[in-house]
């Protein structure tokens, strides 16, 4: 959906959403969320990894962290925003994306986008990442770019519902008659760990769940 941004893909095992566009109109930005790349996943019709949601428009902390980028399913470099999201309703320096492509097959689909968002941070760190899928699973690949010292952080949200069992290279997610394994490759070391987070499925509702996580530390060009 170009005029949205959003690459979409059904199949009867999977159904993909992933952001690759605006954070919203220019001329009215004013709900947009840090949430470049970010994407969800369903599976099996079970919803699997989700957006945080928005619990309410009131300027409270739980407002800022639904709006953040560290609550979506993307990158995060040294703990900033990607788009500047503040206050209730207020967007200032925003995520421009870049470099979008997404082609469909009978059996897939893959899709790949970069944005401007961490341009402005030293070293003007960069983020890329390239999405397939198909019948046998999901491949996301991320590339972090640029000069210096930078910490990169993701997150998959976890649907409520759903457990988390740490093994070698990821996790095994899993609920009643269902199981997944979630396997991570790096060219840095990566630290992984699962901890509690917060959902907002409807407006004003609060449930907790997990999300699985890792970190690097890039200390040289790269």
């Amino acid at each position: 959906f170009s005029e949205s941004g959003l690459v979409v893909w059904h199949h009867p095992q999977w159904s993909l959403f992933f952001d690759v566009g605006e954070v919203g109109p220019d001329y009215q930005p004013g709900h947009a969320h840090a949430d470049t790349l970010s994407f969800e996943l369903s599976w099996k019709g079970e919803r699997l990894f989700i957006d945080p949601g928005a619990y309410s428009y009131d300027r409270d902390p739980r407002r800022e962290y639904d709006r953040s980028t560290a609550a979506h399913n993307t990158v995060c470099i040294d703990g900033q925003n990607s788009t500047e999201v503040w206050d209730i309703f207020r967007v200032g320096r925003r995520a421009r994306p870049r470099l979008v492509e997404a082609s469909f097959t009978d059996s897939g689909c893959e899709a790949a986008a970069g944005h401007d968002g961490f341009d402005h941070l030293p070293g003007k760190p960069h983020h890329f990442r390239r999405l397939r899928a198909s019948e046998s699973g999901i491949t996301l690949i991320d590339h972090i770019g640029g000069e210096g010292d930078h910490h990169a952080s993701a997150g998959l949200l976890l649907a409520p519902g759903w457990t988390a069992t740490p093994v070698s290279r990821g996790w095994i997610v899993s609920k009643p008659g269902k199981r997944l394994r979630v396997v991570l490759n790096s060219h840095q070391p990566l630290k992984l760990r699962t901890e509690t987070a917060l959902c907002h499925p409807e407006y004003g509702r609060e449930l907790e769940t997990l999300r699985l996580v890792w970190d690097a530390r890039y200390d040289q060009s790269f």
